[in-house]
């Protein structure tokens, strides 16, 4: 696998470069705060032209179209952001994912978006640093336990923010 000269940093560089790299430039920058529409624009900014159009449909309903492939998204009561991610990386497959760049993960978080193959390549040259490194929002969201669906009562916010 050859990564790009902005990428090495992912396998040999340090903390300062890695916050560094968690910056806007390479990675959509979510704040948990953010609205469905400026999560999904951020994420089309680092996708090929035309490859994500969205329109919302509904109060909490948006229709996502990635390569001719329609799909819904229902915002998530509450703001919960990882459900939300984890829908949009869902329309994205199979072509493209995005994963949590842990490094910088706090009330927001960094996403890399890359092709699929990109990350399975990534995975099986440098499988520790990838588990370092990043987390998938289906991980986030079952850590957390923050799928709308799931049975039972919701943890506590500190359990949430610190996964205690």
């Amino acid at each position: 696998m050859t990564l790009q000269p902005c990428e090495r940093v992912l396998v040999d560089g340090g903390r300062r470069e890695l916050l560094e790299f968690g910056s806007c430039k390479h990675c959509v920058v979510v704040d948990w705060r953010d609205d469905v529409e400026t999560i999904l624009g951020e994420v089309r900014r680092m996708l090929p032209e035309g490859y994500l159009v969205y329109h919302r449909v509904g109060e909490r309903t948006w229709e996502l179209q990635c390569q001719g492939t329609v799909c819904r998204l229902l915002a998530p009561e509450g703001g919960d952001t990882e459900p939300l991610l984890r829908s949009i990386n869902r329309a994205l497959l199979p072509e493209y994912e995005m994963r949590i760049f842990t490094p910088t993960m706090g009330d927001g978080y960094s996403l890399l978006v890359r092709p699929a193959k990109w990350w399975s390549d990534f995975s099986a040259v440098h499988g520790s640093r990838a588990r370092k490194l990043f987390a998938t929002a289906d991980d986030r969201v079952e850590f957390t336990r923050t799928d709308p669906s799931a049975q039972g009562r919701p943890p506590s916010w500190w359990k949430r923010l610190f996964g205690a």
